[in-house]
């Protein structure tokens, strides 16, 4: 296959989505979500750049993400993909230039497409085609970004200003990247036939990012080709130097180099895009009822219109309420005016000023394995539900200071603890004592739910030691 022949898709996993707190929070941000399909944003993503023109993704993603975006491209069948984890997240242009460099060193070169995980595109034929559209100019050495043709003003956005002055392949010059304007910008910006909204969505040959990042930021492109250099493989995952790439600037892509280079290009898309980045904007996506409300969840909404209301666990009743965000988790509840929703940013950052753990993390935690779940956190003990995939294990461990009770409500168990191993179905259950090696196992074809009683002064996930590991992670 020849290296001009085929497009490698970059998609940059980064990114929190604390507009969309309390679901989007740090250890399980939006783009593993379900909002408006099957399908959580990240697999969208991956789905849309899939197919004969197309190499497997490289996926840039934050390091505590990597098991969340290997299971997730695993269940759409896009296997053994190059995953690169970023110890520290600095950014989509160190992200880029990593990319960038793995595609030279993967391929010998080739064109890149780097888009976010977490937007959405509806026309997704339409996406392909202005692709294919502005191969030509990305060959010559243009820097592509896709600018969506504005609808409305609108002030969550940034916006890119064209030159009517278009290249032989079609895209346009650029003219000035512009940061988020004020309502009366916006609408002056929707008067005018020149400005576009700045998807995040960039094309070019991977050859030429790296030339042009090396006049601007050489710094940045030394230090990610140094810490690439000396990262490690393991499983599907290529773990970038921690000590080295801590020293990258935090920078997007855009301020390091879109409005710096005279190599930006653009082409124009109108393919239903959206950066779902807030609850107005997922409002604005959704079909409502008749008036006007988007319900999910267990919800019921009397002589209220155009809110969004959205339970994740206990029953939500509203009544006489307009136009506000309401939603529920099982540790959380967020009520805010639909038209402030923007803000929700600035109030997770104060949660976590605050000290409260719900700023990033959800009751129900992702591992490797499947997940668990805390029901319930009372002085000296905490009940848990675990999850365990199919042909699944947790690691070989023990722990200082607390013992637990695991009581199979689903599916059978192999529980191993010191020399003894026992197989246990529903309604068995079985003890491990402090400082008890242990490993729980599922060897069948169905999921298994085990409810975990932990008693003990200290009950905290630190208080794992393990031994033996199938994912990779440390043991001691």
């Amino acid at each position: 296959m020849k290296k001009r022949s085929v497009i490698h898709p970059v998609i940059l996993g980064g990114g929190i989505g604390k507009r969309l707190w309390p679901l989007s929070r740090e250890l399980y941000p939006k783009q593993f979500h379900r909002f408006n399909n099957n399908n959580t944003l990240f697999q969208q993503t991956a789905q849309r750049l899939s197919g004969s023109k197309f190499s497997k993704p490289i996926v840039v993603c934050n390091f505590e993400h990597r098991f969340l975006v290997a299971d997730q491209l695993r269940l759409i069948g896009l296997e053994e993909c190059c995953i690169v984890l970023e110890p520290i997240g600095k950014n989509t242009a160190a992200a880029s230039i990593i990319a960038a460099l793995v595609i030279q060193q993967k391929y010998s070169g080739g064109l890149m497409l780097i888009s976010p995980s977490d937007h959405l595109f509806e026309d997704t034929e339409g996406m392909r085609k202005a692709v294919e559209s502005a191969v030509k100019d990305a060959i010559g050495g243009s820097i592509i970004v896709f600018g969506v043709t504005p609808d409305r003003p609108h002030t969550g956005f940034g916006y890119i200003k064209c030159r009517n002055q278009s290249l032989d392949g079609g895209s346009m010059y650029v003219e000035s990247f512009i940061e988020k304007p004020n309502l009366k910008k916006a609408e002056l910006y929707f008067e005018q036939e020149s400005y576009y909204w700045n998807s995040g969505v960039f094309f070019c040959d991977s050859k030429q990012l790296i030339i042009e990042m090396e006049k601007y930021e050489p710094e940045l492109v030394e230090i990610c080709r140094e810490s690439l250099k000396a990262s490690s493989e393991d499983l599907d995952f290529l773990r970038l130097n921690p000590e080295i790439f801590s020293n990258a600037k935090n920078q997007s892509l855009d301020y390091a180099l879109m409005e710096k280079t005279n190599k930006a290009a653009m082409i124009p898309i109108d393919v239903g895009w959206n950066d779902l980045g807030s609850w107005q904007a997922l409002w604005e996506e959704t079909q409502g009822d008749d008036q006007g409300n988007v319900i999910s969840g267990p919800t019921v909404a009397l002589d209220s219109s155009n809110n969004y209301l959205n339970s994740n666990g206990p029953l939500l009743a509203v009544s006489g309420i307009d136009d506000l965000v309401v939603i529920a988790t099982s540790d959380a509840i967020l009520v805010v005016p639909r038209a402030a929703s923007e803000d929700v940013r600035e109030l997770v950052n104060a949660i976590e000023n605050a000290g409260f753990q719900q700023f990033s993390r959800h009751d129900l935690i992702q591992r490797p394995w499947g997940s668990f779940e805390i029901l319930h956190l009372g002085s000296g003990y905490q009940v848990k539900k675990l999850t365990l995939k199919p042909n699944s294990s947790i690691s070989l461990q023990y722990h200082n200071q607390r013992a637990e009770h695991w009581v199979v409500v689903a599916g059978r168990a192999l529980v191993l603890c010191e020399t003894s191993e026992i197989e246990l179905g529903p309604n068995q259950s079985t003890y491990i004592p402090v400082g008890s090696k242990h490993r729980l196992t599922n060897n069948g074809s169905d999921e298994l739910i085990v409810i975990e009683v932990q008693t003990g002064e200290y009950l905290g996930e630190d208080d794992i030691i393990r031994l033996e590991d199938l994912y990779g992670r440390e043991t001691f």
